[in-house]
Order: structure tokens, then C-alpha cells, then sequence
């Protein structure tokens, strides 16, 4: 269950990556880093940054495992050690997401820890069966990182994440922990982002000492290379003095290197090899490339398939995906088994260029640079790399025993992202597609797929082939397809569908096509709607642009400005407030913007609605009013925000009252003592535990409790649903607050509630402990009345 819980809230795992990197690090290498005073003085210190930054194929990620070893060695000497990284993906953009990579780090720090109120998250959203959102899994993650009193968070290749995405992200870092201490490593053109203190830089680059350990060990690793070494005296010397002149510091080129000159047949090939070795990346690739052009053509088309899967695959595949997408054979309507081509094979024949993850089984591209390669020259090398894709996965999906256990069927998901890119050589093959019987596509729908379409909030049932082309962004067969006649149904709502997805110029078209930009239905009720939850602001404008009602009610936020509040966009909330948005319009679950931007902890937000004339003390929503919501969960700087502005502190609303009954009830001590600060009344009677002391008595909060007595509250207030504080301590079995009460004068004969006196709830329980303490205090055991 604990398992299930974390692969639930965490879907990106670490772990693996980590030991798989570890896999390829030559040992007796990178010692230097962990000698260098520089690193020393990081690892020694608190709060400090790192940044490496090193040329590619210099050997930074191997580096950062290494670092991540030798701190998780420590935290195994030290629990109060916490270690993390985070290994950016340009391929894995899409799952690395900010929520994502939160949860990552979570993961990595609670390994063998408690879970705490990650629990109850879980719970919560299973049950609404929506995922953690931003601001949820900082508060787990803050919950993590309180336990440790040293922390290390490694992030490796930030040249490979998007660059606002990584600002947002090391913003939160920041702000969660002053005792991290971040290793961070990049590419020498990317610029520390200065929200980083303290930052000490270095320059990564392979020794010359590492390089020789390197050459050595992989000389001996290959028969071929130590057979010819063993045979040619002074070989060895040559290849390590020519080697370490020509690779610049780079491991990369090193290995590339060695692969050229043990795929050379004879020995003067080997000698031209060793002679020719390029300087460079690029003209390394390129003569990868000629070596490849020099196969036979039944390998030469493995290698070209294999790259043009792996280079242009919206996520990393797994072996075996890769191994059946290669062997899918156009025009067949069953796939053959014997034409499946083993993996080592396949590495083998692409010289270098693709590698194998052994512990995750995925497949890569040796490194970031071999992309950036094969998107240079893909134009000229593969110019119809999508149009291969997109036939192949169509042919997969269609044979006869289609089944959902053949490995690249989880791949299938992204047919329609690659058809986006080749509408117009596949058009008349993409609309068949589209045109497949309803029942077959919804089969495809239930298979767990995670992309657009597939992930759509709700499909209609049945839907039209032109639903979805519009849900999956094919805007040349959507305009191919109305003008042969097909037409779109409006209950379909095809244009809330391109707005949540972010997908522009498809709404324009739709609403060239003449769709009603305020029609009313679906799931957030209309299409700005959708926008302003999902954060795409200048979709947002050109919808209210198009003559969307700015104030429209429906959905499950009601209005725009509440979407836009709920989805933590600060840009849309401000935009809204500056075209007259109603800032209090009434209604939804947390009935006005205000009160959902207190829900979602966002500061800036909060600080917009009431700048924007928010009401502060509204009325409504689930909490009551936005002070209520904003003591339930623990927002005390939002509390301290809305006391600035007038809130009323003892208004009375919703399930708990108060303010100051809501915050005892969920035991924020610092929250308490700044109501109480405040001029909070201490005995406002209200809401279902009718006073504040009672609802602290009842879930045991000694502290608070005290606070409370301390600050003058009635030990002896009637009221609530157990009628005395007394009764409510004895129920929950709290010795310690029950003497408490009784020390402060509370009546023990006290009748009221569910359970009429005190001395009745504690025998009900079986507390026989109170019970003793109520009849050492004189209580009357034939009282009469309550439940028994």
C-alpha cells in the first residue's frame, strides 16, 4: 500500500536513473571533484550552491552520480543527512513537470520515513481522482525536508529543461529550505540563476588521469582493442597519447573514438582511424554517419529505423518498444515475430549512437549532442521521419490480434502528436484513421494513455471522427474534413476541448467555423473557462477578445476569475481584474476567487483580489468566509494578509464557526495565538464544536487547550455537539487535558450533548482511567439522560 501510494503521488522515480548512470562510471574517475576545495567547502557548508558547468560529453551527469553516491553514503552514517537529484530529460519534458519533479524529490527524502501528510493528500485525491497540484506537493516536500537538519539536492544538465519552467522550479527550492545545500550542472552558455545565494562555480572537464583509466579499461573490455594491443607493441601508448590530444576534455569523444577504431577490420584501417580522429562532436557524428552508410542495406535500414524512432519518439522507449517498432512491416495485417531484431544487435550496428539503460530497459541516444546532430541533418537524413512513425503505429494498431499487452502499444498513445507533424503527405491515411468505429477508438481510451487526446476530460460517448481531430490538434483535417461536408456538433463542446488543451490556432479555426465562443456545457462550463484553468493567458484574450462573457457562471469554478485563481495563474487574474472581472461574484465550492486563492496557499493572488476590491469578509464557499479557509490549512502569512485588511475575526460561517475555532480544530498553534493576538473572541460560540476550546479539547491539542484557558476561555461554555469541553476531552480519552480542565474549575456534573455528562462519554468509551478521575472529582454516577 505504501508502495502504490508513492509510485501514485510520484511517477517519476530517481532511483533507477541514478543506479543506471552509477552503472556506467568507471571506477578510480571523478575522485578529483570530491577532493577539490571548492567541493568540500559546499558539502561542509549550509545553504550554499554549486554550479558546474563543463563543455558536452565533459562527463557531468556521471559526475553528478558520483556526488549523489557519496552523499548517499553519508546519510547512511547520519540520518539527519537528506539527499535528492533530479536528472533532466530533454525527452522527458512532458512528465517533467513541476508537480512531477516536487514529487520526485519527496520521494528520494521520505525513502525508509514516514510519509506524513502525504497520506492524507492521497486519500483527498484518489477520492476526487484529480493528481497533486504545485502548491500541494510543496507542502509534503516542506514536510520531507523539515526532518533533516543538512540537506543536498543535486540537479544535473538544466540546459535540458525549459528555461521558465526551471526558473519556476528553482524559485520553489528556494523559498522551501534556507539549509539546502544545490549541486547544480549545466552547459557553459547557461547563466546561474540568480535566485540562487551563495553561488561558488567550477569548470568540469575530464583529466587527463581519468581519461587514461577510461581508455584503459575499455581497451581491456573489448577483444577486438586488446587483441590488437596485445599484438602491436607501443599501440597502447599511441592511442592514449593520441586520444587524450584530441578529445579536449570530453569522455564522449573518447568513447565515440574507441568505437571507431574497434569497428576498424584490419590493421591499416585502424592506423587511418587513429590518424583521422576528428577534434569535434559534429565531425565525430558525421563519420559515424559514413561509417553506417557502409553496411549492407538490410542493416543500414535497422540503423536508420532505430535512429529515427529513438531521435524523434515523444519519450524515451523501451527495448523492446523500439525492437517491434523496428520489425512492424507496412501493408501486413498481422506483425511478425521473426522479424524482431535482438537489442544488442541493434546498439551494436549504430556504432555508438544508441545506448541501453540497463536497469530502466530504456533506450537513448548516447547523448544530448547526438540530438542536436540528428535535428540538424534529419532534414536531408530522414526528411519523412513522422511519416514513418505515424504508418508504423497505424499498422500496429490495426493488426488482427491487436492486444494490449504487445509492448509498443503504450507508445501507440502518441500516433496522433506524430500525425501533427505530417497532416498533409498522411491526410487521406489520418482521416481513415479517424474514421475507425467508435468502439475501437474508445478501446484505446481505456488503456491508461496520458496524451492528447487520450487524456481528454471528457469525451463524448458516442464522439465524431471530427471531435476528434479537433481534440487531437489536427487543424489541416479538420478544415479537410468540414469541407467534405462534416460537421460539428456543438454538444460535443469541441471548443472547450482545444482551450484546456492550449491549442490556438484550432480554436481560431472553430470559431471561423461559426462556434458560439459563450456556449454553455461540458465540464468547466464554457471555453474561457477551460483557458483560464489551464494558464494559457493569451488564449484567454483572444476568447474574451472573440466576445466571451467575461462574467459567465458555470462549471465547477463558476466563473472565469475563479479558474483562473484555482489554476494559480497570476498573469490571467491580473488581466481579468484589469477588463472589470466581478471580483466577488458568489458561487462554487469556495464561493468567491478570494476564498479559492486563499484555498490554493497563492500569496500574489490573494494579494491581487483584495487590491482588486475583493470583499474580505464574504460570505460562503465551504470554509465560510476566506479567513476560515485560510486557518483551516495553515496559511498564516495569508492570515496576517487578511487581518491587514479588515477582516472581520469573529465572523461566524461554515462547518467550524470561526476563525479561531477552525485553526484550534486544526492545530495551528501560531495561528491561534495571532487570532487570539488579534482580539479574537475566545469564547464565540459557533459552528459544530460550539466553542474554540471545545474543538481543541475533542482532538487533543494540549498545547492549544492551554492557550485557550490561558486566554481567559469558559472551561465550563455549554454548547456543540458534546455540549461541555469536559465531555469532549473525556470522549477522546485525553488524560492530561481532562485534568487540565478539572484544575481550571470545570464542572464534572456539567449536563449537555450527545452523551449528557462527561462521566457517560468516558464510560462508553471504555476510559476507565477518566473515569476514575470523574469520580474522584465527586461525579454523579446516577445522573439521568444522553444516548444511555
Amino acid at each position: 500500500q505504501r508502495l502504490a501510494m508513492i509510485e501514485w503521488l510520484s511517477p517519476l522515480n530517481f532511483f533507477i536513473r541514478q543506479q543506471d548512470i552509477s552503472r556506467t562510471r568507471q571506477p578510480e574517475t571523478g575522485e578529483w571533484l570530491l577532493k577539490d576545495p571548492k567541493f568540500k567547502k559546499w558539502e561542509s557548508g549550509t545553504g550554499g550552491v554549486l554550479w558546474c558547468s563543463g563543455i558536452p560529453g565533459a562527463g557531468k551527469t556521471v559526475l553528478v552520480s558520483l556526488v549523489v553516491d557519496h552523499l548517499t553514503n553519508a546519510q547512511a552514517k547520519n540520518p539527519d543527512i537528506g539527499v535528492a537529484c533530479i536528472y533532466f530529460d530533454h525527452k522527458e519534458t512532458q512528465v517533467q513537470t513541476q508537480e512531477n519533479l516536487l514529487a520526485a524529490l519527496w520521494r528520494q527524502l521520505v525513502f525508509k520515513q514516514p510519509l506524513g501528510p502525504a497520506s492524507d493528500l492521497y486519500a483527498r485525491l484518489v477520492e476526487k481522482k484529480t493528481k497533486p497540484m504545485s502548491k500541494e506537493m510543496q507542502k509534503v516536500l516542506l514536510h520531507a525536508l523539515q526532518r533533516f537538519k543538512q540537506i543536498y539536492i543535486i540537479i544535473d544538465a538544466i540546459d535540458e529543461h525549459p528555461e521558465k519552467e526551471w526558473h519556476g522550479l528553482a524559485v520553489i527550492l528556494t523559498k522551501l529550505s534556507k539549509n539546502t545545500n544545490f549541486l547544480l550542472t549545466a552547459r557553459p552558455h547557461v547563466v546561474p540563476n540568480m535566485v540562487f545565494p551563495q553561488i561558488s562555480s567550477m569548470e568540469v572537464q575530464a583529466s587527463t588521469k581519468d581519461l587514461e583509466v577510461y581508455i584503459k579499461a575499455q581497451i581491456e573490455a573489448s577483444p577486438h582493442l586488446s587483441q590488437y594491443v596485445a599484438d602491436n607493441r607501443g599501440v597502447e601508448t599511441k592511442i592514449f597519447s593520441v586520444l587524450c590530444n584530441s578529445v579536449d576534455g570530453m569522455f564522449l569523444l573518447a568513447k565515440l573514438h574507441l568505437e571507431a577504431l574497434d569497428a576498424a577490420p584490419n590493421t591499416k584501417a585502424f592506423q587511418h582511424a587513429l590518424e583521422t580522429l576528428p577534434t569535434d562532436l559534429y565531425h565525430t557524428y558525421e563519420n559515424i554517419f559514413n561509417r553506417i552508410e557502409c553496411l549492407h542495406d538490410t542493416q543500414k535500414e535497422i540503423v536508420q529505423s532505430a535512429l529515427v524512432w529513438v531521435a524523434n519518439a515523444k519519450r524515451p522507449l523501451t527495448a523492446m518498444e523500439l525492437c517491434e517498432a523496428i520489425a512492424i512491416e507496412l501493408g501486413t495485417t498481422t506483425f511478425n515475430k521473426d522479424s524482431i531484431t535482438g537489442i544488442q544487435k541493434i546498439i551494436s550496428l549504430c556504432a555508438g549512437l544508441i545506448i541501453l539503460d540497463e536497469q530502466s530497459s530504456l533506450v537513448r541516444l548516447v547523448h544530448f549532442t547526438a540530438q542536436d546532430y540528428l535535428d540538424k541533418v534529419q532534414h536531408q537524413t530522414f526528411p519523412f521521419a513522422h511519416v514513418q512513425i505515424t504508418r508504423s503505429l497505424f499498422a500496429y494498431l490495426n493488426f488482427k490480434e491487436f492486444k494490449c499487452q504487445y509492448p509498443l502499444m503504450n507508445y501507440c498513445q502518441y500516433v496522433l502528436i506524430h500525425a501533427q507533424l505530417c497532416e498533409e503527405q498522411l491526410q487521406d491515411e489520418l482521416i481513415g484513421f479517424l474514421k475507425l468505429p467508435h468502439t475501437y477508438k474508445k478501446k484505446f481510451g481505456t488503456m491508461g494513455w496520458d496524451c492528447c487526446p487520450w487524456n481528454c476530460y471528457s469525451w463524448p460517448d458516442p464522439h465524431s471522427s471530427l471531435w476528434l481531430a479537433v481534440a487531437a490538434n489536427l487543424v489541416h483535417c479538420v478544415k479537410v474534413m468540414t469541407s467534405q461536408g462534416f460537421k460539428l456538433d456543438v454538444t460535443t463542446y469541441p471548443l472547450h476541448t482545444a482551450a484546456h488543451h492550449g491549442h490556438k490556432e484550432m480554436i481560431a479555426l472553430l470559431l471561423d467555423q461559426g462556434i458560439d465562443v459563450n456556449a454553455r456545457g461540458g465540464f468547466y462550463g464554457n471555453a474561457v473557462h477551460a483557458a483560464a484553468y489551464s494558464g494559457d493567458e493569451s488564449i484567454v484574450q483572444m476568447l474574451l477578445d472573440k466576445g466571451a462573457d467575461m462574467n459567465a457562471q458555470g462549471g465547477p469554478f463558476e466563473t472565469i476569475l475563479k479558474a483562473a485563481a484555482c489554476g494559480q495563474h497570476e498573469s490571467i487574474v491580473q488581466m481579468l481584474l484589469d477588463r472589470g472581472a466581478e471580483v466577488n461574484a458568489q458561487g462554487g465550492e469556495y464561493g468567491t476567487a478570494l476564498q479559492a486563492a486563499v484555498c490554493e496557499g497563492h500569496e500574489n493572488i490573494v494579494q491581487m483580489l483584495l487590491d482588486g476590491g475583493a470583499n474580505v469578509n464574504a460570505q460562503g464557499g465551504q470554509y465560510g468566509t476566506s479567513l476560515q479557509a485560510a486557518a483551516y490549512l495553515g496559511h498564516e502569512i495569508i492570515v496576517k494578509m487578511l487581518l491587514d485588511k479588515n477582516a472581520e475575526i469573529n465572523a461566524e460561517g461554515g462547518e467550524y464557526g470561526t476563525a479561531l475555532q477552525t485553526a484550534a480544530y486544526k492545530k495551528h498553534e501560531t495561528i491561534v495565538q495571532m487570532l487570539l493576538d488579534r482580539g479574537a473572541d475566545v469564547n464565540a460560540q459557533a459552528g459544530y464544536y460550539g466553542t474554540a476550546l471545545q474543538a481543541a479539547a475533542y482532538w487533543g491539542h494540549e498545547t492549544i487547550v492551554q492557550v485557550l484557558l490561558d486566554s481567559g476561555a469558559e472551561v465550563n461554555a455549554q454548547g456543540g455537539y458534546y455540549g461541555t469541553v469536559l465531555q469532549a476531552a473525556a470522549y477522546g480519552g485525553y488524560e492530561t487535558i481532562v485534568q487540565m480542565l478539572l484544575d481550571r474549575g470545570a464542572d464534572v456534573n456539567a449536563q449537555g450533548g450527545y452523551y449528557h455528562t462527561a462521566l457517560q462519554a468516558a464510560a462508553c468509551e471504555g476510559y476507565d482511567i477518566i473515569v476514575q478521575q470523574f469520580l474522584d472529582e465527586g461525579a454523579d454516577i446516577n445522573a439521568v439522560g444522553g444516548l444511555y
